[in-house]
């Protein structure tokens, strides 16, 4: 298989997906559109790849166009790796005024996948903090026939097997 081959599967697939996750309601819409995105940067990158063949123009656009990736990437990954690590600490023995779990998203009433890993992590913390109180934020949009908070209401009154 040819090296043009690959890269038109690669775009079609990147197409495919990003497509895919946006229009279908699974709480994944902005890694859909993230891989759309990346497939426009693919788009634009090949046509200053071409420019920059023809002139001389086109070779500084070029070189700019890869410079401002290469930052974007660097910065993106330096975000990133910030997030993991940090994100991962155990924050349990910090006394705080109370908890803000903030909304990711239903489908339907259906928490989204975003969504229930906050309801978990809410759920541990207030296992060791039951005094703290808690405040479940989100609205309803489009395809949500509850609001955020309410499908997390909803969670955690059924994990807890209490009572409205």
């Amino acid at each position: 298989m040819t090296a043009k081959r690959l890269r038109r599967i690669g775009r079609l697939a990147l197409a495919c997906a990003g497509l895919a996750l946006v229009s279908i309601p699974n709480g994944m819409k902005f890694t859909g559109y993230l891989l759309l995105g990346t497939l426009a940067i693919w788009y634009c990158g090949m046509y200053l790849h071409r420019w920059g063949k023809r002139s001389r123009r086109g070779q500084a656009c070029y070189r700019v166009f890869l410079a401002g990736l290469g930052l974007g990437i660097v910065c993106l990954a330096g975000i990133e790796a910030a997030v993991v690590f940090r994100g991962e600490a155990d924050n349990s023995a910090i006394p705080v005024d109370a908890v803000i779990v903030l909304g990711a998203g239903v489908n339907g009433e259906t928490p989204s996948a975003a969504l229930w890993s906050r309801i978990r992590a809410a759920e541990d913390y207030l296992e060791i903090h039951p005094d703290v109180p808690v405040v479940l934020s989100g609205g309803q949009g489009a395809g949500e026939a509850i609001s955020e908070a309410e499908a997390m209401r909803r969670a955690l009154w059924k994990e807890d097997g209490a009572e409205n």
